[in-house]
Order: structure tokens, then C-alpha cells, then sequence
């Protein structure tokens, strides 16, 4: 799972005993993404003719179960990390 947003990612980085959190920034290749509004949870594979997923974030003109972009991808070669980065809330 991978979002555009960090705020989206903050939920699943725990801090650790001094307060900072970890995230990786990744270069993510979607190819053809399927768009979906509502959650699908049992998807073990991009839909046929697609390569990823793209849970669209609600927006005051489109409802949506996604808070957040979500993108899926199900090949590690769609993806590259590029910067782990160390920060804090504050």
C-alpha cells in the first residue's frame, strides 16, 4: 500500500521511545490503475487489463470509502525506495 499523502501513512508509523517515526519514500510505477470508491479487501491481484489500484479520497464532490489516495501494487518491480526518513510530531 503506498499514498501520496504522509498523513495517510502516520496511522501505521509508531513512535518510538525518543518520539520519532520512520517512512520510506518510494517511487511507485502504477501503470494502468483500476479506481475504486469503496473499499475491496479481498483483491489478491490487479483486476484483468490493470496493473495497480487507486482507492480514490472522498472529496466534497465524490463520495468515497478512502480518506486518502491509496495505491496497491502487487509486483515488487512496480516499486522503488528511494529516502527513508526519520521525523517527529510535534
Amino acid at each position: 500500500y503506498f499514498s501520496d499523502n504522509l498523513y495517510a501513512s502516520v496511522k501505521y508509523a509508531a513512535p518510538s521511545k525518543n518520539g520519532t517515526r520512520f517512512a520510506l519514500m518510494t517511487l511507485v510505477g502504477l501503470g494502468r490503475a483500476k479506481e475504486f470508491t469503496k473499499i475491496t479487501p479481498n483483491l489478491e491481484k490487479a483486476p484483468e487489463g490493470f496493473d495497480s489500484c487507486l482507492g480514490l479520497a472522498q472529496t466534497s464532490q465524490k463520495s468515497s470509502d478512502f480518506l486518502n489516495n491509496e495505491y496497491v501494487v502487487y509486483d515488487a518491480s512496480q516499486y522503488k525506495n528511494q529516502y527513508l526518513v526519520e521525523f517527529k510530531i510535534l
